[in-house]
């Protein structure tokens, strides 16, 4: 008879361990997009799963094998989860060098450090012709509103307001409700665009950053790529018998980059007030219990969003359907999205909301200033009080300084080509979940959304 020590039994234990979570993942079948209570998916989980996705990647340079095929599954399993539960998850192994990341940083940092009137040379005159550009005036929060048919800004004005505090730039008015978020951004389109899309625009010569139509360039094509393998991915996951489904869809595309510019912030009091280097200004980008918005509470609205975030901050607010009357004016239930170092953040827009028979989640999200931000306090030493002898050495005292670090990030919007139809896909559509939306084509769709975020009221 074979015997084992209890050392070699915990060996063997730790092996099947080992085994058994691969062993599951592979052989578990799709669920059934029929059934939304398919023990396959967690509903109640709010955590964003971490995804990697080097199988489809890998899949896209090589024939598949049968191996690589459950190895497909398993990540289109993951994806199917992700989407139908929270609609935001974290992918790495995804192959964007990082050199093609920090170079478009580098390079827009040296945009964005442009003073105000020379950035303003690279705005748009025609938000309708020309929707990218530099911009300063998005207000997410309002725009969401106004999409949803609304227009009162005075509900939750307070949640709203931001600090319109671009990098050079001194506000000495008054911050009012509805004002832009504390951001600036850069967007471009396609290279190319048989649609009917602008061509593609940068800044003029005089102040263009020297590598900043390279970097752009060279991000934008990245970009594509690694979109079209994830759509692979959503083919699969929506158990679609063609993996090229969204091909044709996506082949004369409207894909968006923007990068962001979320300005430092310097906090001078201890009441949560922040700085406009002017004095002016008591309401300002703060939710109503005090957490400091760098980016109002909105969905995105193309067929999904590819976000290298720079940072922590970005968090999800799950299970409100702002469309239909859902309540995001409070700070409970908002979710930390993982801040994991050379990964990128998927989201899921309303238009894929939209094109999955609202199977899949166009999920509600922020940014906001990380608690542990750098909080210094002034107690007005002794050097201090001598060079500042007529100072208010009382009020100097009780100030607490509270510094939030300018923050980077690239967003690229996965949108669909113009003229393509987006209408229920047949295999989110069922006698229990018959088809919820009329079709309507992408363009006309995005523009709608575009215009709202700016907040023009389009209806």
């Amino acid at each position: 008879m074979m015997m084992f020590h209890a050392g070699d039994l915990l060996i063997l234990l730790t092996i099947l361990l080992s085994i058994l979570p691969t062993r599951v993942m592979s052989e578990s079948t799709a669920y059934n997009i029929d059934d939304t209570n398919n023990n396959n998916i967690n509903n109640n989980n709010p955590a964003i799963p971490i995804i990697d996705i080097s199988a489809l990647i890998e899949d896209s340079k090589t024939p598949s094998s049968q191996q690589q095929q459950q190895q497909l599954q398993a990540v289109a399993n993951q994806i199917k989860a992700a989407c139908q539960n929270i609609g935001f998850f974290v992918i790495t192994n995804h192959g964007i060098s990082q050199s093609t990341i920090s170079e478009l940083l580098e390079s827009s940092k040296q945009f964005f450090d442009l003073p105000v009137d020379e950035k303003m040379m690279a705005a748009t005159d025609d938000e309708v012709k020309y929707p990218y550009g530099y911009e300063r005036s998005e207000m997410l929060e309002r725009g969401k509103r106004l999409d949803d048919g609304g227009g009162d800004a005075s509900a939750d004005a307070d949640a709203a307001d931001a600090n319109k505090q671009c990098k050079g730039e001194e506000n000495t008015t008054p911050v009012q409700a509805d004002a832009p978020d504390p951001k600036e951004t850069y967007s471009i389109g396609p290279l190319l665009s048989p649609t009917g899309q602008p061509w593609r625009r940068y800044p003029p010569t005089v102040i263009r950053p020297p590598a900043m139509v390279s970097t752009h360039d060279a991000y934008y094509v990245a970009m594509e790529v690694l979109a079209r393998n994830l759509l692979r991915g959503f083919a699969m996951a929506l158990d679609l018998d063609d993996e090229g489904w969204f091909d044709d869809k996506f082949d004369e595309h409207q894909c968006a980059l923007r990068t962001l510019n979320y300005p430092r912030l310097v906090i001078e009091d201890g009441s949560g007030s922040s700085s406009n280097n002017s004095g002016s200004g008591s309401r300002n980008n703060q939710s109503k219990q005090g957490v400091r918005i760098r980016a109002g509470a909105h969905t995105d609205y193309g067929a999904f969003t590819i976000l290298y975030s720079g940072g922590p901050g970005l968090q999800v607010k799950k299970d409100v359907d702002v469309d239909n009357g859902g309540d995001d004016s409070d700070d409970s239930g908002w979710i930390d999205v993982p801040d994991v170092a050379n990964a990128f953040i998927v989201n899921i827009g309303d238009m894929m909301r939209r094109w999955t028979n609202d199977v899949w989640v166009s999920t509600l999200h922020r940014v906001i200033a990380p608690e542990n931000s750098d909080t210094s306090t002034d107690n007005g030493d002794a050097a201090g009080a001598e060079a500042d002898a007529d100072a208010d050495a009382d009020a100097d005292a009780d100030m607490a300084t509270q510094v939030v670090e300018r923050r980077q990030s690239v967003a690229f919007f996965v949108n669909a080509n113009g003229d393509a139809v987006v209408e229920p896909i047949p295999t989110c559509v069922t006698e229990t979940n018959p088809a919820r939306y009329e079709a309507v084509t992408a363009g006309e769709y995005l523009m709608r959304k575009h215009l709202a975020s700016m907040g023009k009221d389009i209806w």
